[in-house]
């Protein structure tokens, strides 16, 4: 869900090949926008409370972040290693949370440009590790 203004949107992607975000018009129930997120369905959808960016996760292994008023890619997220299947904003909207099907739990500091650092979790064995900076 997007406030904007006053105006309430809502947001979906889909299963079944649905490769795009769609935002919807709370009023009224038409399409505002629809961008082409993703090579395979979307999963996950994250609204970073900006009043401008959108995260979005997928079974193609990415996670994008978007400028949603631009309809843009701003940038990817590296490391993801399977489909992404849920994603989670902490309460003070600058940590990510999303994890796939392969038991690992990611955890980007993030802002609306930038990675700053993830802590990458395999939640199956207990073990995790901290990368500093740019996680490629």
């Amino acid at each position: 869900m997007i406030e904007d203004n006053g105006t309430i949107y809502l947001t979906s992607g889909g299963d079944h090949g649905c490769n795009s975000i769609v935002i919807w018009d709370t009023s009224s129930w038409a399409i505002k926008a629809k961008i082409k997120a993703h090579s395979a369905a979307v999963t996950s959808i994250v609204d970073m409370c900006d009043g401008q960016t959108l995260v979005s996760g997928s079974y193609d292994k990415k996670i994008n972040v978007y400028n949603y008023k631009k309809s843009a890619v701003k940038f990817s997220l590296p490391n993801n290693r399977s489909s992404v299947t849920s994603m989670l904003l902490n309460s003070s909207r600058n940590k990510l949370i999303s994890c796939g099907f392969d038991s690992m739990m990611f955890v980007w500091a993030i802002t609306r440009d930038q990675v700053l650092h993830v802590v990458i979790s395999d939640w199956g064995s207990g073990k995790y590790q901290h990368l500093e900076g740019d996680p490629e």
